[in-house]
C-alpha cells in the first residue's frame, strides 16, 4: 500500500499583521517632534501650551531662533556663571550634543538665523563687528564697517537688517553684501525690540514708543511703504515673533505685572488683511509662570521661549502651541 508524503499546506498569512523588520529611520511626512531635555510641569492657566519641556538646565536664555528643518535651534545664552554669552546649536533629538557656534571668549551682542533647509543661515554681532558661522562652528568675519549693532534680523530674500542705536534713538536700516547701510526701514520713535517680519515677508512688526514712554505700541508696516498701523499697547515689549500662518504675533511683555510674559495678538486674518486699531484683533496671555525669547517652529506646531518658571536662570523651554484652544 503506497503512503501518501505530500508537504502540509502552507500557513496563511493573517491580514494585517505588522512586519517584522524594524528600522530606526522616522518617516518624512510625520512633523518633528522634540524629544530632547525633560518633561515640564504644566500650568493649568496656559491653554495655548502643552506637552512643556525643558531643554536646559542653569542656561541664561535672551533669544532663541529655530533653523528651517524644524529640529535644531539656536540659542544665545550665558551656559555656565562667568562664561561670556555665546551662540549654541541646540537640537531637539534627545541624545543629540549640542554645538558652540560662536568663538571662544567672544560675547555674542545678537543674532539672526534663517536661510534655507539646505543653505541655513546665522549672522551674529559682538563688538569687533558681525560674523557669519556654519552649522560645525567655522565663523567668519563679514566685511564692511564693525559698528555696534544692538539686534539682527533677516528679512526678504534673506536681506540682512540691523537694530541700531543713535543715543536715545533707535532705527533700522537695511545692510548690502558689502554691509553698507541702505535708507532706513524703520526710524520712527522705535523702541530697541528686534523687528519681526511676516512669514510672507510684506509686512514688518515692531515696537514703537508710546505717548510719555509709559508702554509700547505694537505696529505694523509694509516693508514697500504702502501703509500699516497699531495693533495693541502692551506694556513694555522685549521680543516680537510670527506664527507661520501669519495669523498670530507673540510678543514678551511686562503688561499685567512686574515680570515677563508671553502674550499672543490674534489677528482677524494677516496683517495684508488687516486694518489699524481693527476690532478684530484681540490679545491672549499665553504664559503665568514668566516667558521671554519666543520663536515657533516652521511648522507652528512648537513654540520655544525662555523662561525662569524652573528656578533662577532662565532656561529654554518648549511646548505644543495650540492656537485655538
Amino acid at each position: 500500500m503506497a503512503v501518501a508524503c505530500s508537504a502540509a499546506p502552507a500557513k496563511k498569512k493573517v491580514l494585517g499583521a505588522l512586519p517584522s523588520a524594524t528600522t530606526s529611520a522616522e518617516p518624512e511626512w510625520l512633523p518633528p517632534r522634540v524629544s530632547a531635555g525633560t518633561d515640564f510641569a504644566k500650568d493649568a492657566r496656559e491653554a495655548s501650551l502643552f506637552d512643556v519641556r525643558r531643554l536646559t538646565e542653569g542656561w541664561d536664555v535672551t533669544q532663541v531662533a529655530w533653523l528651517a528643518d524644524g529640529k535644531q535651534l539656536v540659542v544665545l545664552a550665558v551656559r555656565d556663571k562667568g562664561d561670556t554669552r555665546s551662540l549654541t546649536l541646540l537640537p531637539t533629538k534627545a541624545g543629540s550634543v549640542p554645538t558652540r557656534l560662536s568663538p571662544k571668549q567672544a560675547e555674542v551682542l545678537a543674532f539672526a538665523a534663517g536661510g534655507t533647509k539646505d543653505k541655513p543661515r546665522v549672522v551674529f554681532a559682538t563688538s569687533a563687528g558681525l560674523f557669519e558661522s556654519d552649522l560645525r562652528g567655522d565663523a567668519r568675519p563679514l566685511t564692511g564697517d564693525a559698528q555696534f549693532v544692538a539686534g539682527l534680523t533677516l528679512g526678504p530674500e534673506g536681506r540682512l537688517f540691523t537694530l541700531e542705536r543713535e543715543g536715545a534713538l533707535a532705527r533700522v536700516v537695511e545692510r548690502d553684501d558689502q554691509l553698507a547701510r541702505r535708507p532706513p526701514l524703520l526710524s520712527s520713535e522705535l523702541s530697541a525690540v528686534v523687528p519681526a517680519f511676516s512669514p510672507d515677508r510684506a509686512y514688518v512688526a515692531f515696537a514703537r514708543r508710546g505717548p510719555g514712554g509709559a508702554s509700547d505700541l505694537l505696529s505694523f508696516a509694509s516693508v514697500e511703504g504702502r501703509g500699516g498701523g497699531e495693533l495693541a499697547a502692551l506694556g513694555q515689549l522685549k521680543h516680537i515673533t510670527f506664527h507661520p500662518s501669519g495669523r498670530v504675533v507673540v510678543v514678551a511683555s511686562d503688561r499685567d505685572r512686574a515680570a515677563f510674559e508671553l502674550y499672543g495678538v490674534f489677528l482677524p486674518g494677516t496683517l495684508a488683511s488687516t486694518r489699524a486699531s481693527d476690532p478684530g484683533v484681540t490679545v491672549r496671555r499665553l504664559t503665568f509662570s514668566q516667558g521671554h525669547s519666543p520663536a515657533f517652529s516652521p511648522d507652528g506646531r512648537s513654540l520655544a521661549f525662555g523662561s525662569t518658571r524652573g528656578g533662577s536662570a532662565a532656561d529654554l523651554y518648549v511646548a505644543r502651541f495650540l492656537e485655538d484652544p
